[in-house]
């Protein structure tokens, strides 16, 4: 089962065009056999002047083997390269946070892998009550299962937490850019339309009610900031969804 790594860095409004001239000539580097992947995404609308990084590791082997961010950075570097890119990226950052997640297939509607082509993603964050995850997996899985009967073009992917926030599911539905969103369907419609009115909307309350928190962003794949891991795939990269 593969581990998803995400690092969320707040970046000083004044100090983001530099932190992207530094990340881009880290994305750079890395293209030339360093054997540094990762995939960025930019919040467009939500939290402003705030990155995601996300990379993957087969195991906590891997995972212990490979560090943090800035270790893993310093590995592949090697130390005398990675030191003035970090200096860089350290100016610009106000905070950060490591999380490690874990793929939720029978909470996702992913047909076939996610490549560069979809670009946007409308990310729902949520956090579950105490002891009523259960429900908020219900009404996901509810969705996912939906999305198809609907002929919807989106494709879903949902991850749960297991080191960082407890109980919080990140679900990630993603389009080519921000102009699928006028076509595509609310969670709650999707399910008004497969299950009726009626039992769509308790579908609903009830996976809202378990929520202790929720929050929405939408998120933007940054294809010239990353180094995405070569894959078996018709444009040669599969992403790594947040």
């Amino acid at each position: 089962m593969a581990l998803r790594i995400q690092l969320t860095v707040n970046v000083r409004a004044e100090r983001n065009e530099a932190f992207q001239d530094s990340l881009r000539s880290l994305a750079e580097r890395s293209r030339e056999g360093a054997g540094l992947y990762w995939t960025t995404y930019e919040t467009r609308f939500g939290a402003l002047a705030q990155w995601h990084f996300m990379n993957e590791a087969d195991q906590w082997a891997d995972l212990s083997r490979r560090g943090n961010a800035v270790s893993y950075i310093r590995n592949q570097l090697g130390e005398a390269a990675a030191r003035p890119i970090l200096e860089e990226l350290y100016r610009s950052i106000v905070s950060s946070k490591q999380r490690v997640k874990r793929i939720r297939p029978e909470l996702s509607y992913l047909p076939e892998p996610l490549d560069g082509s979809r670009t946007m993603a409308l990310l729902h964050l949520s956090r579950a009550r105490l002891g009523w995850a259960g429900d908020v997996e219900d009404m996901i899985r509810e969705v996912a299962l939906a999305i198809p009967k609907v002929d919807d073009r989106e494709r879903m992917i949902t991850h749960q937490s297991t080191i960082g926030e407890v109980g919080v599911y990140s679900v990630a539905r993603w389009g080519r850019d921000e102009a699928d969103l006028d076509g595509q369907l609310g969670p709650d419609e999707i399910l008004g339309r497969v299950h009726g009115s009626t039992i769509g909307t308790e579908i609903w309350r009830r996976g809202l009610s378990a929520m202790e928190s929720a929050e929405r962003w939408i998120l933007v794949y940054r294809a010239d900031l990353s180094n995405p891991r070569p894959r078996e795939l018709s444009d040669g990269v599969e992403i790594v969804s947040p």
